[in-house]
């Protein structure tokens, strides 16, 4: 063509071979996609271990690194799925003309991420495999509890906790010095849109668990990139919802719109009964006449609510109700009636005993309690609501994300950002952390008169003992202060100066957080503000050896499961009890820095800070759902810049004025949705920082 264009006509002869069989000649089995043509060598001679790799996401990442040119090994629980996704990637492999494709994907099942054995085993394997990894794809988690925070328990947040989070840094902190030594690594933590972004944090109701966890990869890639940084660059990956395997459902699971589209009609028919119950309560309804309820017939609660406005109230709501099954029937199935029994006694409304004999007289409700119709038509409401919020005005599908990290994944510069393949999202509730700009007006702090306050923590001792004076001087009924250990009793004890009347008390609980605060409530009048401090410090461990460092002194995953459980769980089991307390407010501290914290002291205090609003805005989102109606809010002391932390004795004076002023202003009673939907939103969720 360029001979011709430059009007030269006299040319020599080509010989065009066209051979038989293009298998033969090329390897191909045929044409190759589009893709197939531009990805191979994109990736060549890199290697990928990537967790989760069985389906969804995973497999995608794996399937298009392998045609980029890279060797990959897919970890995953399944060793059948494992199996049937290698022989694809394969398969495909070998049509794009790729030499031994079998040697080019492996894998290696049972390794579930929430076991730190497993990982152990990972690590050691992919070592083995070959001798070092370039990429780290940290995509594996579960979904979590799926539950409203006062409903669920420990024991699924840690797990939550565990397989979403502590395995990534866990996972990081094996693959970090080998990939620092060779002067490159990539690693990419799958993380959500419900992570939210840099300073805004996004609810998620019923899936706080699942919030925090992904919030908390977002941020460790982005405090980790400036330590692990230049030979290793880490970003997040924070798709919205997915339309996939796991959001469709595997293998007559159900999936994602389903399980959410059921929880959403328990929970409305758990809070009305549980709203119908306190108001009963608050007519002079005996507990004891709750326990005829367990016949769980809406024919035998018609003849209770006659002598109850509020059951009178929910027996019509029920019955105008438009779901179907036997939910038309029933009150509440076996579920959610431990569900509200676990709920009325953590709120100190009914004893133990009176649960005991409501769930043993219990009848349950014959299944399905809200029968397919209405699950499918809340799943289809859920579903259209999500994609009206997308900018795209559609779901992704797995092979669009995994495709298009892929080639973000070739980007040498970008480290410690958030990719969003789908578009974004436009949030249904966001907050940004915002600032403390003017003290709280004495007509809002006269509302704290005659409150009962507790005040929890161990490691903030200065700060407690100057909160706590601030609450006295505005006349409190009573203050009590629950310490982890007695050192900290005595110098808060010592340091605060009780005013004439005031009834206060520092007690020492160890770790039993629980029981302290039902002791309270059952023995000592109950409370109206509880304020949450840590137990612990921040560790001062590095995050990363320089050079050619040791890396013993580097944070280790076993402590990094010990920050999270001090400085997020911690609040987690002050907050789920305190919020089934009628009106109570809830102040959550993060951890204080200053001018002379060092690098990684104040990176793990932003990470606290920024995990912790996922929290505390989906409480605040889930609290206007709730009928006890508390309040949940933030109180910050690290900034987003060191430059801006205080810098001498009066700065930090100045701050800490702000600080007692903040926890006040928290503290003064909520608006509740009743009076007002839109004051309600606003004073809940919120970061201040001081």
């Amino acid at each position: 063509t360029a001979t011709l264009t430059n009007r030269v006509r006299r040319m020599d002869p080509i010989n065009l071979w066209i051979p038989e069989n293009i298998q033969r000649a090329t390897g191909k089995t045929g044409m190759p996609h589009a893709i197939q043509r531009v990805l191979p060598g994109l990736h060549k001679g890199r290697t990928a271990v990537i967790t989760g790799g069985s389906l969804g996401i995973g497999l995608q990442l794996g399937r298009y690194l392998a045609i980029a040119g890279a060797r990959v090994l897919l970890s995953a629980r399944s060793a059948p799925k494992l199996e049937e996704a290698r022989a694809e990637i394969v398969d495909e492999l070998r049509g794009v003309g790729y030499p031994n494709p079998d040697e080019r994907v492996h894998i290696m099942p049972d390794i579930d991420v929430g076991d730190e054995a497993a990982l152990e085993r990972l690590y050691d394997h992919s070592m083995e495999l070959f001798g070092h990894v370039d990429f780290l794809i940290n995509n594996a988690g579960i979904s979590g509890a799926e539950e409203m925070v006062v409903d669920m328990t420990l024991e699924a947040w840690n797990r939550t906790m565990f397989a979403n989070l502590i395995s990534n840094y866990s996972l990081i902190r094996k693959y970090a010095p080998k990939m620092k030594a060779n002067g490159y690594g990539i690693v990419l933590n799958v993380s959500s849109y419900f992570g939210g972004e840099k300073y805004v944090a996004v609810a998620y109701p019923n899936r706080a668990d699942y919030a925090v966890s992904k919030a908390g990869q977002r941020v460790l890639a982005e405090i980790l990139s400036r330590h692990l940084g230049p030979e290793i660059r880490i970003n997040a990956l924070a798709p919205g919802p997915v339309d996939g395997a796991r959001l469709r459902g595997l293998g007559g699971a159900p999936g994602l719109f389903e399980r959410r589209g059921r929880l959403v009609l328990e929970n409305k028919r758990l809070n009305s009964v549980h709203k119908a119950f306190l108001a009963a309560l608050g007519e002079g309804i005996g507990a004891e006449s709750l326990t005829a309820l367990a016949k769980n017939a809406l024919a035998d609660l018609r003849r209770i609510a006659g002598r109850s406005k509020a059951l009178g109230k929910l027996v019509a709501q029920i019955e105008d109700g438009r779901e179907g099954g036997h939910s038309r029937e029933y009150l509440l199935n076996r579920d959610l009636a431990e569900k509200l029994m676990n709920r009325l006694v953590t709120g100190g409304l009914i004893t133990p005993e009176s649960s005991e004999e409501f769930l043993d007289g219990f009848v349950d409700a014959p299944s399905p309690f809200f029968d397919e119709k209405s699950v499918k038509k809340a799943a289809e409401g859920i579903e259209a609501g999500i994609l009206n919020r997308l900018h795209l005005h559609k779901m992704p599908t797995d092979e669009q994300i995994g495709l298009s990290t892929v080639f973000h994944l070739a980007d040498d510069i970008a480290s410690g950002e958030t990719f969003h393949p789908s578009g974004g999202l436009k949030f249904d509730r966001s907050v940004t952390e915002g600032e403390l700009l003017h003290r709280p007006d004495r007509e809002a702090l006269a509302k704290l008169r005659g409150k009962r306050v507790v005040l929890i923590g161990d490691a903030m001792r200065e700060e407690l003992s100057s909160i706590a004076k601030g609450f006295i001087d505005h006349d409190i009924a009573a203050l009590t202060v629950l310490t982890r250990s007695s050192e900290a009793q005595e110098e808060i004890q010592h340091s605060i100066e009780a005013a004439s009347g005031i009834n206060v008390e520092v007690r020492v609980i160890g770790d039993a957080i629980e029981d302290a605060l039902d002791d309270l409530l059952q023995n000592d009048g109950g409370f109206d503000v509880v304020v949450s401090a840590p137990f612990a410090r921040l560790p001062y461990n590095a995050l990363a050896a320089e050079h050619e460092g040791s890396w013993e002194r580097v944070l280790s995953h076993e402590d990094f499961a010990r920050l999270i459980d001090e400085q997020l769980t911690h609040h987690f089991r002050v907050a789920r009890r305190a919020a089934l307390v009628p009106n109570c407010q809830i102040v959550l501290l993060t951890p204080d820095t200053s001018f002379v914290s060092s690098r990684e002291e104040f990176a793990l205090a932003l990470f606290v800070k920024n995990s912790l609003h996922a929290f505390t805005v989906t409480l605040g989102v889930e609290t206007e759902r709730l009928p006890t109606y508390p309040a949940v809010n933030q109180v910050q002391l690290t900034r987003r810049a060191r430059a801006e932390e205080p810098a001498n004795e009066n700065e930090l004076e100045e701050e800490m004025e702000r600080l007692v002023y903040a926890v006040l202003s928290c503290s003064v009673p909520a608006p509740s949705p009743g009076e007002s939907r839109y004051l309600a939103r606003i004073f809940r969720g919120n970061a201040v920082t001081v």
